[in-house]
């Protein structure tokens, strides 16, 4: 049985996706995602784990290393500079 979406997790979801398009593709840390969200990096890491199991993320090479958090299913497309004339 697949871990039910909660909306803690949806918020932790839409966070990353926002994080990501505004940060040039990078994902936030666990320590950053703790402040924002006002909890331990362990609560974090449990619903990360979570967002995982249902298949709306992927954590590539090492647990610890956050910023490798990817979002399936979708492709970051980095925003076109604006050319002034």
């Amino acid at each position: 049985m697949k871990p039910k979406m909660t909306q803690i997790r949806q918020r932790i979801y839409e966070y990353i996706v926002t994080f990501k398009v505004k940060h040039d593709g990078n994902s936030p840390t666990l320590r950053h995602l703790a402040l924002h969200f006002e909890c331990s990096t362990s609560v974090i890491d449990y619903q990360l784990g979570h967002l995982e199991g249902v298949g709306l993320i992927e954590r590539n090479g090492d647990r610890n290393e956050s910023r490798k958090i990817q979002v399936v299913g979708g492709e970051y497309v980095p925003p076109t500079a604006t050319v002034r004339g």
